[in-house]
């Protein structure tokens, strides 16, 4: 059961940095949207949201309360949920994966299946990928490892259960529910580095930015406005017994940290930004899960395909990171 023009989307996180793109993408598409989580907006992401914030409310509550996020989507008349809130790559508290991105994803699911909302729509990752059996990696490439676990470790374990909660609930208790693969989500106001941000930041403000190694990383990069659309797709997508309900989100392109800088230094001629060759220890380990990612299965059930190419994506951030800083472009 597909969401309806114009109906009411609770997104947990939604004051985040991808909640929040996701916020104003459903909001410029006609939705109402709750921006529900525990913190007011950032002032970066304030920005993001600026587009479709008269139809965006900020609703206090915490995830982890299934009482407050129910109580929310009755008041305010919520007919699906995307899961955005995250804990992150590496909290300082392990347990917090678990609670937000697992028992957020419960509780998300529960609220659906007691109010009979139209869907729920969980942020996954491309996290859950254990170490790279083939390429381009679709869904069906296998999760996880019997021997330990991959270099995401508790991040990587706290989306896969709840990748698997969401199929429990649409297979037990027939909530409709669509998992999200993220592959390093990039763009204005992101709060991760992935050697881009630094990098970006650098050249708006005129500064300096060389790291010595780190060149070799390899990534399958996606802009955050693409994740968006992918959401509000996931979301509105109509369709009966889908072939599968997890589904990769990413340009499906590898690149190293290497062609970042070069695309900015061409991009932006004057930057004074540089990075050596090589990884470091965990970047090493992290490079053994990383592949490009197979997109197929997203564009026809979905409908979506990735518009922003590393460069494209690139730019857009840095005439972005540029006017916040006040930076003619």
């Amino acid at each position: 059961m597909h969401l309806e023009p114009g109906r009411t989307v609770l997104v947990t996180g939604g004051n985040g940095f991808v909640g929040s793109y996701i916020a104003r993408e459903l909001a410029l598409a006609g939705h109402k949207v709750v921006a529900f989580g525990r913190s007011p907006v950032s002032a970066m992401l304030a920005r993001v949201q600026a587009p479709g914030r008269e139809r965006i409310t900020w609703v206090q509550g915490d995830v982890t309360d299934p009482q407050a996020l129910r109580a929310a989507c009755v008041a305010h008349g919520a007919a699906a949920i995307v899961h955005a809130a995250t804990a992150g790559a590496a909290p300082a508290r392990p347990t917090l994966n678990y609670a937000i991105d697992v028992m957020g994803a419960v509780h998300a699911c529960d609220a659906a299946r007691e109010l009979g909302l139209a869907r729920v729509v969980l942020i996954s990752s491309n996290a859950v990928y254990g170490e790279r059996r083939y390429q381009p990696i679709d869904e069906r490439h296998p999760t996880g490892s019997v021997r330990g676990a991959n270099a995401f470790g508790h991040y990587s374990a706290g989306k896969q259960a709840m990748e698997t909660a969401g199929l429990a609930f649409a297979s037990r208790h027939g909530v409709d529910v669509v998992a999200l693969r993220l592959s390093s989500v990039y763009g204005f106001a992101m709060s991760g580095d992935l050697h881009i941000r630094p990098f970006v930041e650098a050249i708006a403000t005129g500064a300096e930015m060389h790291r010595e190694t780190s060149g070799d990383m390899i990534r399958d990069f996606v802009s955050v406005k693409d994740c968006a659309v992918a959401a509000r797709l996931a979301l509105t997508a109509a369709f009966v017994d889908p072939p599968l309900r997890v589904f990769n989100v990413s340009y499906g392109v590898l690149h190293h940290a290497r062609d970042v800088v070069a695309t900015l230094r061409a991009l932006a001629p004057a930057a004074r930004i540089s990075i050596g060759p090589g990884m470091t220890p965990a970047e090493r380990a992290d490079s053994l899960t990383r592949g490009a990612l197979c997109g197929r299965e997203a564009h026809a059930v979905l409908g979506f395909k990735a518009a922003h190419d590393l460069r494209a994506g690139l730019a857009d951030y840095l005439v972005e990171q540029r006017a916040y800083a006040g930076v003619p472009a």
